[in-house]
């Protein structure tokens, strides 16, 4: 279930990463955790945030309706239908 807050990767975005990363999405969709941890040498939630902040190919939820997301670019609400989400990435922080 998609909530506000949470990143999602379009098709688009996926397709921009294996582009510019391909050795991170073959890493994402076939390493579970400890996998990553071992081959990478980080977790692949930081890995992941980081990598993400710093591209901006990740695009966060706003607001959820029926079928269709959106989120803000530049100031302005954009919709995506829930078809072209490939991804939805959840980061949660601790608070101290």
């Amino acid at each position: 279930m998609i909530c506000e807050g949470d990143w999602v990767l379009t098709n688009e975005a996926i397709d921009f990463i294996q582009h510019d990363n391909p050795q991170l999405l073959r890493f994402l969709l076939i390493n579970k955790e400890p996998q990553w941890k071992e081959k990478v040498g980080r977790e692949r939630k930081y890995y992941m945030e980081n990598y993400l902040s710093e591209t901006g190919v990740h695009k966060v939820v706003h607001k959820v309706k029926s079928n269709k997301v959106s989120y803000k670019e530049k100031g302005k609400v954009h919709w995506v239908d829930k078809n072209d989400i490939f991804l939805v990435l959840r980061f949660e922080h601790e608070i101290y």
